[in-house]
């Protein structure tokens, strides 16, 4: 069953800022970018539960699917999924929750921070 879908102010703020500095080199690949993510929500909204649980919560209802290098955080709810953030890699800022207007519910802000990840092995 499809769900309905809500940009929050922060998603929608993230991708004109990534798109902002994607299109001072190569325009078209800002809007090829914003396209993508628009294509990846629509495809969210079909199917929320096809997205990774975000770790930083370990919530099943906050989950991400990712486009290129950036991460489409997204909250699930009954009947709409809302997308909450763009983030490149593993960025999450601790505003991440700002509902849009109208939004019936509001996550906690996280416990804690982050956990930390494991140093990259290098190769000899």
């Amino acid at each position: 069953m499809a769900h309905g879908l809500d940009w929050s102010p922060a998603a929608v703020e993230d991708i004109d800022a990534i798109a902002a500095s994607v299109a001072g080199d190569q325009p078209s690949r800002a809007e090829s970018f914003v396209l993508n993510v628009a294509s990846a929500a629509e495809s969210i909204a079909e199917r929320p539960e096809g997205g990774r649980v975000v770790a930083e919560f370990g919530r099943d209802d906050i989950r991400e699917r990712f486009v290129y290098n950036y991460r489409v955080c997204y909250l699930v709810e009954a009947e709409r999924v809302v997308i909450l953030a763009v983030l490149h890699g593993p960025a999450m800022p601790r505003g991440l929750f700002q509902p849009p207007v109208g939004a019936k519910a509001q996550p906690p802000a996280p416990a804690g921070p982050p956990p930390k990840r494991p140093p990259r092995r290098r190769s000899a």
